[in-house]
C-alpha cells in the first residue's frame, strides 16, 4: 500500500497488484478479444506492458501470437512512450502516452489487401501540423502505404484535428464529409477494401466519444498497398517525423473486413472494457409482445443502452406490438423469417450514454417497421446480402443524418421508403435505396445517392420522390415492374425544386437498371429540377414526352424546357410536329390546322410583352 500511495508509480513493480484491485473491482476486467481469427496485431496497454523505474515503455508485446512486439526508438525527441494511468480516464486503466516518441513493430506487420484497423485512443495536439499513430511509410513506397493518424488545421481557433488514413482519405483542407479526430478517448475503425480493378475504396466510423459520431467514405484508383516495410507506432514511418501527441490504450489490426456480426463484438468488448458500457439485449417471445421482461440487466426497455435483437425465436412471420413509445439504442433483425414492428407505440433511436450513434442492422431476412420511428440522433442502417428493411409508416430525421450502408458484399441488401419522411436532415445511401409509394415525400431533407435508387412501378401507380431538399446522384438509378406493370413515359422519378446535381457531370452519367426498359432513357426536366423516365423514340416537339405534341409542349417551351431553351430550332419542331399523337396519344383528337398558329401567336405575343418589363 506504501507502493500505492507515493507520487511515483513504478509499473514494473505495482503492475501486477494494480490490475488485480481492477479485476475485483471494475466488471470490464476480464475481457478478451471475441474475435482473434486473422488478427495480424494486438497491442493492449493492460497486458504485456514492460517499464523502467521511470514508467517509460521498454517492451509492449503483441497478444495476437504474431510476435510483433514494440520496442521504443532511439534518440527522440520526447525520450520514450509512458505508461499512465488516471481514475478518470479509460475505467482506470492504463495506457501508453505517445508524446514526440515512437516505438517500432518487429517483423512485417500486415499481409491482406483488405484490413481493418481498430484502436483506443485521443490526440490533444494544437499545432498545425500532420501527427501519424500507426504507418509503414518510407519515402520509397509513399504511394502504397498504409498509415492512421491526424490533420490538425491552425487556421481554426480551437485547433481542429481530422482522422488521416492514407492519402487517399486524407482531408488537405478539411471538408464537409470529414471526420473529426477524438481529442476525448475514443474507440475509432478505419477499414480498406482494394477491388481487383485497382479501386481503393476507405472508411473512417469512431464508434465511441462524447462529441464526434459520424461516417467518412472515399474511393480513388489506388496502387496495391506495400507491406514489406517496417511498421511503427507514433511516428510517420521511417521519416521519423511527424509525431503523434497522445494516447494509445488499444489497437487491433486485422488482415481482412470485419463482418457486422464480428464488428459489433469487437466494439462491444472495446465499449465494455474502456468505457464501461454494457449493452441490454431485447429478445423476441412466442407470444409476438413486446415483453419488457425480456430484457438483460442492467438497462430495462427504455434505454439509451438497450438494443433490441429479433432473431431465431420464431419460425413463421411475427408481427411484434407495442402500444408506447420505446427509446432504443439499436434494432436488429436477425432471421429469415419477416418481423413486423406495429402498434400505435414508435421507436425512437438514441446515442447511448458514451456517445455511440444508435442504429439499425439487418442481417438476414426482409423486415417492416409499420409503426413511426424517430431519428433522435445521427443514425447508421446496415444491411446485409439479399436483406431488407421497410419504412411503412412516418419516418421522422429530426435533422438528423440516416446513413444507409451495405453490409460487406451486400449485394442487394436495400432500405425502402414506403412513407413520408419529415424533420429535415441528411440521407446518405451509399447502399442501395428503393422507394415503393407515389410520390413519398422526403420534405426539404437532402438525399444523396451514391449506390442504387430504385423505384417500384405496379399496375396502378408508380413510385416517386418529392423534395425540396439538395438531391445528388451517383451510380444507378433502377425501375423495378411488378405485378406485371409497364412503363408509360414520361414517368416523374423525383421531383425537386431544386436542379439535382450530378458529380459525374449530368444525368447521362447514371446507369438505368431493370428489365422492361429498352426504348427509355433517364433525362432531366429543362430547369434541372426533375429526374423522368422518358421514351428514346419521341417525336421531335414532344418536350414534356407524353407521346404527342400539343399546346403543353410550347408552354414547356415558353419555360425553357426543351432541348435548347427558347431556341428557334425548337419552336420549329414543335410547328411542323404540332397535332401528332404517339403510341401512347394515339386516341387523342386531333386539333385544327389552324390551331397551331393561333398558338403561337399567343405565345409570341407572351414573350414580347415580357420583355418590355
Amino acid at each position: 500500500m506504501n507502493i500505492i500511495c507515493s507520487s511515483v508509480r513504478p509499473w514494473h513493480q505495482v503492475i501486477g497488484f494494480v490490475l488485480a484491485v481492477i479485476a475485483l473491482a471494475n466488471p470490464a476486467a476480464g475481457q478478451t478479444n471475441p474475435v482473434q481469427t486473422d488478427l495480424a496485431l494486438w497491442l493492449d496497454a493492460t497486458v504485456g506492458v514492460t517499464t523502467n523505474v521511470s514508467d517509460e515503455v521498454t517492451l509492449w508485446e503483441d497478444q495476437s501470437g504474431n510476435n510483433h512486439h514494440a520496442t521504443p526508438l532511439a534518440g527522440q525527441p520526447g525520450g520514450s512512450p509512458v505508461l499512465f494511468q488516471d481514475p478518470s480516464l479509460l475505467n482506470d486503466q492504463p495506457h501508453v502516452q505517445l508524446h514526440d516518441d515512437g516505438m517500432i513493430l518487429a517483423g512485417t506487420v500486415q499481409t491482406s489487401q483488405d484490413f481493418t484497423l481498430i484502436g483506443v485512443y485521443d490526440t490533444n495536439d494544437q499545432n498545425n501540423s500532420p501527427r501519424i499513430l500507426y504507418s509503414n511509410f518510407t519515402p520509397a513506397t509513399a504511394a502504397g502505404s498504409v498509415y492512421l493518424g491526424a490533420m490538425h488545421d491552425g487556421s481554426q481557433a480551437p485547433v481542429q484535428s481530422y482522422v488521416r488514413f492514407t492519402d487517399h482519405l486524407n482531408p488537405t483542407p478539411p471538408s464537409a464529409t470529414s471526420l473529426e479526430s477524438p481529442r476525448d478517448h475514443s474507440i475509432v475503425r478505419v477499414s480498406w477494401d482494394h477491388d481487383p480493378i485497382g479501386t481503393g475504396s476507405s472508411s473512417v466510423h469512431q464508434i465511441a466519444g462524447a462529441t464526434l459520431n459520424k461516417l467518412n467514405h472515399g474511393s480513388a484508383s489506388a496502387p496495391l498497398r506495400d507491406f514489406s516495410t517496417t511498421s511503427y507506432l507514433g511516428v510517420q514511418g521511417s521519416n521519423l517525423n511527424e509525431w503523434w501527441q497522445g494516447d494509445l490504450a488499444e489497437l487491433l489490426i486485422y488482415d481482412k473486413l470485419l463482418t457486422t456480426t464480428e464488428t459489433a463484438a469487437v466494439e462491444n468488448y472495446l465499449s465494455v472494457k474502456w468505457f464501461g458500457r454494457e449493452e441490454g439485449v431485447w429478445l423476441a417471445d412466442d407470444s409476438g409482445n413486446w415483453d419488457d421482461n425480456k430484457w438483460n440487466v442492467p438497462h430495462g426497455p427504455d434505454s439509451a443502452e438497450s438494443v433490441a435483437k429479433f432473431r431465431g425465436a420464431i419460425q413463421a412471420p411475427r408481427t411484434v406490438f407495442t402500444e408506447q413509445d420505446r427509446t432504443l439504442h439499436g434494432v436488429e433483425f436477425d432471421n429469415n423469417n419477416e418481423y413486423v414492428i406495429a402498434g400505435n407505440g414508435g421507436i425512437n433511436l438514441v446515442q447511448n450514454g458514451i456517445g455511440n450513434d444508435p442504429s439499425i442492422i439487418v442481417k438476414q431476412g426482409s423486415h417492416q417497421f409499420q409503426n413511426k420511428v424517430n431519428l433522435m440522433s445521427d443514425t447508421d442502417v446496415i444491411i446485409s446480402q439479399d436483406a431488407s428493411v421497410w419504412f411503412n409508416n412516418l419516418l421522422d430525421l429530426g435533422g438528423n443524418t440516416l446513413d444507409i450502408f451495405p453490409e460487406i458484399g451486400g449485394g442487394n441488401g436495400h432500405a425502402l421508403f414506403n412513407t413520408a419522411i419529415t424533420g429535415s436532415g441528411t440521407i446518405n445511401a451509399t447502399g442501395a435505396l428503393a422507394v415503393g409509394v407515389a410520390s413519398a415525400s422526403i420534405g426539404d431533407a437532402n438525399l444523396n445517392s451514391t449506390n442504387k435508387l430504385a423505384f417500384l412501378v405496379y399496375p396502378a401507380s408508380s413510385a416517386s420522390l418529392v423534395t425540396t431538399g439538395t438531391v445528388t446522384l451517383e451510380g444507378a438509378i433502377q425501375i423495378d415492374l411488378l405485378d406485371g406493370a409497364t412503363v408509360s413515359a414520361p414517368m416523374t422519378l423525383i421531383d425537386s425544386t431544386i436542379p439535382i446535381v450530378f458529380p459525374g457531370g449530368d444525368v447521362s452519367s447514371l446507369t438505368l437498371a431493370g428489365g422492361g426498359l429498352a426504348g427509355f432513357e433517364l433525362s432531366v426536366s429543362g430547369d434541372g429540377t426533375d429526374l423522368l423516365l422518358t421514351s428514346t423514340t419521341g417525336t421531335p416537339g414532344d418536350f414534356d414526352g407524353d407521346g404527342d405534341v400539343d399546346g403543353i409542349d410550347l408552354l414547356e417551351w415558353q419555360v425553357g424546357n426543351s432541348p435548347n431553351p427558347l431556341s428557334q430550332s425548337d419552336l420549329m419542331d414543335w410547328e411542323n410536329n404540332y397535332g401528332t399523337a404517339g403510341l401512347a396519344a394515339a386516341t387523342a383528337a386531333v386539333p385544327e390546322p389552324t390551331s397551331a398558329a393561333l398558338l403561337l401567336a399567343g405565345a409570341m405575343a407572351g414573350l414580347r410583352v415580357r420583355r418590355r418589363r
